[in-house]
């Protein structure tokens, strides 16, 4: 196997068929590919070169991976309806490999394609022996049609595959980046909180010192008040000592409610209240009683019935 780096330009030398129309396609996978032909007058996409046929591949006209070829020969024949018989060989390996690796130091691949009875004089299929028209029969897989489809379909796994493995480097790589950014933020939301609870802690620390010099504050000017005497008395006692205070005062009230002089006294009856609101006392006469507005009904329904009937 020879390797060309993808960047690097080569040259493929086959065998030369002198007049018989030809189309060499050259690939790696579906999707790129170079043409080599001769039509039976010019060459396109190649030259002959003694007995050798050069064809130039130029950096990135085809993919990484093992280079294939696919030949179509046109041959005259009159026993087909368009006068040419079609021989093809395809998915032919060259030995090649392009890839991101160092070139092996080549520029010409020489491959062997086509026997020496392709070569000189132009001649029809009739015009080859048994031995060789089996040449060219051998040369065509016998089913090609169905390797043809299996090799695309490969390719096109192979395509999915790659893609699925960019998809989750890519993923893999957009969580790398998410975890990296969460555990910076975490960092940062710990650093912050622990400088926070830092400086509580301080601020308590600092609480904790005041209120300790405010006890020693107070205690000392309790002492100080307590030393001078400087409290006062109620009903001439001190509040300093042993011993009951007694406040006296309020008129000498016993507890007892009777004993209680002016008492105001309490209405128990309403006619003992002054009716300055008019309140109703009774019934006037325009008003009706319940008695009076179901005598009422009672009558009305009667007379309804005695003049229905």
């Amino acid at each position: 196997m020879i390797h060309y780096n993808y960047d690097c330009d080569f040259k493929i030398a086959e065998q030369l068929i002198a007049e018989a129309p030809f189309r060499y396609t050259y690939y790696v996978k579906s999707e790129k590919a170079v043409v080599a032909e001769y039509d039976g007058t010019d060459y396109h996409g190649c030259y002959p070169m003694g007995d050798m046929l050069i064809v130039p591949i130029n950096a990135g006209s085809l993919g990484l991976g093992e280079v294939k070829v696919r030949r179509e020969y046109y041959l005259t024949d009159k026993d087909f309806t368009d006068g040419i018989c079609n021989r093809v060989t395809g998915n032919v390996p060259l030995g090649i490999e392009i890839w991101r690796g160092e070139t092996d130091g080549m520029e010409t691949h020489e491959v062997k394609v086509v026997p020496a009875y392709q070569k000189g004089d132009p001649f029809t299929f009739d015009d080859m022996t048994d031995a060789q028209k089996q040449d060219i029969a051998d040369r065509v897989p016998t089913k090609e049609p169905e390797r043809e489809k299996a090799e695309a379909k490969r390719e096109q796994n192979e395509l999915r595959r790659q893609a699925n493995e960019a998809e989750r480097e890519t993923k893999e790589a957009e969580r790398q980046s998410i975890f990296s950014t969460n555990e910076a933020e975490r960092q940062q939301i710990f650093e912050t909180n622990e400088f926070i609870r830092q400086e509580n802690e301080t601020k308590r620390v600092d609480a904790e010192i005041l209120r300790q010099e405010a006890e020693t504050v107070r205690e000392a000017t309790y002492k100080n008040k307590v030393d001078r005497d400087e409290f006062k008395t109620i009903n001439g006692q001190s509040i300093l000592g042993d011993g009951n205070i007694d406040i006296e005062g309020g008129g000498g009230f016993s507890g007892d409610y009777n004993d209680l002089q002016n008492k105001p006294k309490i209405p128990t009856k309403t006619s003992e209240l002054t009716n300055d609101s008019g309140f109703l006392i009774e019934i006037p006469s325009n008003y009706s009683t319940k008695d009076d507005v179901e005598k009422a009904i009672a009558a009305a329904i009667t007379n309804t019935l005695n003049t229905e009937v």
